[in-house]
Formats: structure tokens, sequence, C-alpha cells
């Protein structure tokens, strides 16, 4: 088979679709997948035929699994969709990312983080609770609250907000494909207190974004519009971009540079596979210093989904070059998107995963023809001389 992992990730693509759609209880699915895996092996000629039926059910699995109530104290079951004031304890799983908004020329800040909650209290006790939220909270929150804090915030617990209107962003199934069902709100940073065992040194991502913040700004007299836009292009820094700053580039259908996407990452591929090939280094010696650089420039941008989604795909090509195996960009293209839907198959759903895939596979896809009709329109005789080709043919 020229190309075998595009039929595997199309089947096991096929399983979440159907998970989309319907969703069977879990010890129903655990038994046909392990009842098809059981007689696969135990039938080695109906094995091929087996496979396909095989990796639905898995994917199928999967995705219920992250979705489906399996405790009795998730927060789907312990909280009413009416909301309520309590106090949440748990463990920041990001350092809070800062929004800022312009009204009426004042900036406000509004700092959002996501919560991996352990206890929650409505009166006077706690009870353990199993859950994810999404925390909004007026300010700027102290850079002491950093990912893998654990932290105690009291505010309104509600689902989120449904969209005003039909067609317009549902804020609530975005959430939901990140598997968050709640939305705590905290009027200040002064609902914010820290947990037992407060941790005091900082990701080793938020050191260094604060550090490349510092080196960029060497040298600029003020914090400007201009050096924001460069922490942004260069780091992911979401504040700079604020409504007024934003407009432009959205209607200009460019906001996507901000993202630390497949293109960033294919730069610093570039430039580092270049200078490794003038050092004179094997492709062996490549592949082993090139994957380790994009993974840690990934780490410390703050894992964001597109870079994760890039340097997958970057480091199936590069293992597939340093290990001189044949070159198939499709196939290559279909094995990241196999790895990155094992291990969160929600994403298939979500439009990032959906424009970075679909758009690489056209570009691989339509590229190749067009190179082919180039070649064609400006494929000289061999047998006419340079001088004689027609003018356009020499321009083009």
């Amino acid at each position: 088979m020229k190309r075998p992992l595009v039929p595997v990730a199309l089947s096991y693509g096929g399983g979440l679709l159907l998970a989309e759609f319907s969703r069977p209880s879990l010890l129903w699915l655990f038994i046909s997948s392990f009842s098809i895996l059981a007689l696969a092996l135990a039938s080695p000629q109906r094995r091929f035929f087996l496979l396909w039926p095989l990796l639905i059910l898995v994917g199928w699995t999967n995705l219920v699994s992250r979705t489906a109530v399996v405790s009795p104290r998730d927060l789907r079951v312990v909280m009413s969709t009416n909301g309520a004031v309590v106090k949440v304890r748990g463990k920041l799983l990001e350092t809070p990312s800062q929004r800022v908004f312009e009204r009426d020329e004042q900036e406000l800040w509004r700092s959002l983080a996501q919560v991996e909650i352990t206890a929650l209290r409505r009166g006077t006790n706690w009870e353990p609770v199993v859950g994810r939220v999404m925390t909004s909270t007026t300010g700027q929150l102290p850079p002491a609250f950093f990912s893998g804090q654990p932290v105690e915030i009291e505010g309104i617990l509600t689902p989120p907000a449904m969209p005003i209107a039909e067609g317009l962003f549902d804020y609530r199934a975005y959430l939901a494909r990140e598997g968050i069902y709640f939305q705590l709100k905290a009027d200040s940073t002064n609902a914010w207190r820290f947990g037992s065992h407060a941790k005091t040194t900082q990701p080793l991502a938020d050191r260094f974004r604060a550090w490349a913040k510092a080196a960029l700004a060497r040298g600029q007299p003020v914090e400007d519009e201009s050096l924001r836009l460069e922490w942004a292009l260069t780091l992911g820094w979401k504040p700079a971009l604020t409504e007024n700053v934003a407009e432009p580039f959205i209607r200009a259908a460019t906001y996507h540079i901000f993202a630390v996407d497949g293109l960033r990452m294919a730069i610093i591929f570039g430039i580092l596979f270049a200078l490794f090939r003038v050092l004179g280094l094997s492709r062996a010696g490549c592949g082993l210093g090139l994957i380790p650089v994009i993974w840690f420039y990934t780490a410390l941008t703050g894992w964001p989904a597109s870079a994760i989604r890039a340097t997958v795909m970057l480091t199936i090509v590069i293992l597939g070059w340093a290990l001189k195996r044949p070159n198939d960009l499709v196939n290559s293209l279909f094995a990241a998107a196999l790895v990155i839907l094992t291990w969160e198959p929600r994403q298939l759903f979500k439009a990032g995963f959906q424009l970075s895939f679909f758009v690489v596979l056209c570009i691989i896809l339509t590229v190749p023809t067009l190179h082919a009709f180039g070649r064609r329109l400006l494929k000289a005789d061999p047998l006419l001389p340079d001088e004689l080709r027609p003018r356009w043919q020499k321009i083009l």
C-alpha cells in the first residue's frame, strides 16, 4: 500500500464522527472493541478486514470516553444549570492570559485561565468534585499565578452563555470542545488566593516569555503599539490585540499571522536546517538536533494548539527524512492527524485543526500540478537556439 496511513486515519476519523452523533454506553463500546480485537488476533486470515471496524470503534470509544460522565462527583452532576456563588479549590492548567478592551478611551483588563478543580464549597463545607472550569476575572492577575499553581477562587459558577442570536459565535459549544462546561466569574483579583503548597518558581515558558519581551524592548524608549505587535508576532502575546488593533487584520483576513502556526515553525525549521547542513551534520544528526529544538520552542510559546499541530507534522516529516524512508507528504500529513486525534479527539471538530490539515492537503495536491504545468509552459525546444526562443518565454 503506497499510503498506508491514509485509510487508517480516515477510518479512525469516521469513528470520531460517529461519536458526534451517537454516544452509547462506554461499556458497550469497550466490549465491542475488545471482541473484534480478540477475533482479529485469533483469526489471521480475517485480520485485515477486521482492522477497519476496529479502528472505527477505537475512535468512537476514545471520543465518548472524553465526554461521558463517569464519576458521581463530576461537576455536571454536582452543579445545576442555574449557577451559584461558590468557592473552588484546584490547580491552574495554564498561566492566565490577559485580554485588554478599550471602552471610552480607557483600557479594561480581563484575565482568563483554565482551572482543574478538586473541591467546591457552596456553604460551609468543602465537597470533592471533578471537572474543569474557565475563569474570567476583572483586572490583571499577579505573575505569581502561573501554570501548576494551586489556587482558591471565589465567584459565580454558571454554564457559559449561549449566543444571543442564531449564527453568532457559540461560546458554550466552543468550551465544550475543550471539555469545559462551566465558567467561573470573579469580580476582581482579590477573589483569588494561593492554595496549600504554593509554588514559587515559574514554568520555563513563562520565564522565557518575560526574558524575550525584555530583550525585544531593549533600546525602545516606550512600550508603544509597534512593540506590542512585535511581541504578538514573535511570542503570541495576546494583550496587544485589542479590538481597535485587531479589526484591520480581521478585515484583511490576515489575523492568523499572530498565531504560532506552521509558517512560523517552518521558518525556524528552515533556519536551523540550513545551519546544521552548513555545519556538515548527517541526516540522522540533523534530525536528532532539529526535533528537540522545535519542540523546545513550542514549549516556550506555551503549547498553543496551532504550534503543536505544526510541530507534530514537522516531526514526522523530519523523522522520515532522517531515517531515509520514502518521502510522501500526504502519508506524513495523515500520520500527524492520527497522532493528534488519538491524543485529543475533539480537535477534529475545531476550525483550527480543519484549516491546518485541509489547507496543507490542498497545497500538497495542487502545487505539483502547477509546477508540472509551469515546466510544460516554459519548456524550450532543445534543437532551437536560445536567441530564437519567443520573448515571452524568456521573460517568464
